[in-house]
């Protein structure tokens, strides 16, 4: 199981595709469409193993559980805003329920790390790396983002 996180700027998406041939999808996209004045809501792309959503959420000092996915590689892009991410460790997910339909697990833990994400950047979660986002840095603010789900 790979298990490393990405952070970096979306310029550099690219060198990554190595690792994630399907970031091309992700940037044909972002080269071709305007995420950031498209409405919000859930997008089919040109592959079958590429889906997107872009919202725009409130960041929140209150603690929502983490999240782990199995089958799939969750790449979020903050379009504007900034944003906190944590990371807790994997050992926490045994013997918790996990849905098949959605390919997620919710899950309580302690962080183990942390990442201010801002504007024109990206975070790729690998399958079985459990996060959190929408995190407040500062004060409570508006985020918008595109996620992308990559089916493994």
């Amino acid at each position: 199981m790979r298990c490393f996180l990405i952070y970096d700027t979306l310029t550099n998406m690219a060198s990554h595709s190595i690792l994630v041939p399907a970031l091309k999808t992700i940037i044909s996209i972002l080269d071709k469409e305007n995420l950031y004045e498209k409405s919000v809501g859930e997008y089919k792309t040109n592959s079958d193993s590429v889906r997107y959503t872009l919202s725009l959420e409130e960041t929140s000092f209150n603690q929502i559980p983490y999240e782990m996915h199995r089958n799939e590689t969750i790449v979020q892009i903050i379009l504007s805003g900034k944003e906190l991410f944590s990371l807790t460790w994997r050992e926490h997910t045994k013997g918790l329920p996990y849905d098949e339909q959605l390919d997620c697990m919710y899950l309580e833990g302690d962080p183990i790390s942390v990442i201010n994400a801002s504007e024109n950047h990206f975070i790729l979660f690998f399958p079985g790396e459990p996060f959190r986002s929408s995190g407040a840095i500062e004060s409570k603010a508006l985020v918008r983002k595109a996620v992308f789900t990559i089916k493994d």
